[in-house]
């Protein structure tokens, strides 16, 4: 009998800390995607061909968006191997549009 209850006990704690980590890693992700957007606005920013652009960035999982608008194809293109330099950047989905 004192076998079952072990074995109920180890279980119990054991589908506790899966269900931690689950809960844990949405939290993780989220935190690792602002670090990318926060790492990739501030080479935006610092950037000589980018900077000033007001470039927006959001981050999912990995994948970086950048909006908004841009003067030329070659901020676009620039903005878009900056964004894909970062650590943590998956892919780059670039939705900048060219200014009329």
């Amino acid at each position: 009998m004192p076998r079952i209850y072990a074995a109920a006990i180890f279980f119990l704690l054991a589908m506790t800390a899966i269900a931690s980590c689950r809960s844990t890693a949405p939290a993780q992700q989220a935190a690792d995607d602002a670090a990318v957007t926060a790492e990739v606005k501030k080479r935006l920013l610092n950037d000589e061909v980018t900077r000033g652009l007001g470039i927006g960035v959001e981050t999912v999982k990995g994948v970086v968006t950048l909006t908004g608008s841009v003067d030329s194809d070659r901020q676009r293109r620039r903005a878009a191997i900056i964004a894909s330099n970062v650590g943590g950047c998956r892919e780059v989905k670039n939705l900048l549009r060219l200014r009329d």
